[in-house]
């Protein structure tokens, strides 16, 4: 799907993978705010997905290229919650 028809589709209906398509789509377009807002509400909408390309890491990556080090630690500490034994996100938390 285009971007388009994914925002589209998004003002018709909520779901967690538009969210997530829109929020990678936004990214790789350079639009960050975007981004992160389309991330955010995949998170609230399914706070538990913390497999391959979860919306966490993204979110954290956008915060960390915006300099925002304190939210992409939070961003890491959230999905922890959830997924306490991620290695992972737990050295990535602890480099930021």
């Amino acid at each position: 799907m285009s971007k388009e028809d994914v925002l589209r589709t998004l003002a018709q209906r909520e779901s967690f993978p538009l969210r997530l398509r829109a929020g990678q789509l936004l990214r790789e377009e350079g639009d960050l705010e975007g981004a992160a807002r389309h991330f955010r509400r995949a998170a609230e909408l399914f706070p538990y997905y913390t497999g391959e390309g979860n919306v966490y890491e993204s979110l954290a990556d956008v915060y960390e290229k915006n300099g925002d080090t304190a939210a992409a630690a939070d961003v890491l500490e959230s999905m922890l919650k959830y997924d306490e034994t991620n290695l992972k996100a737990l050295g990535r938390l602890a480099a930021v």
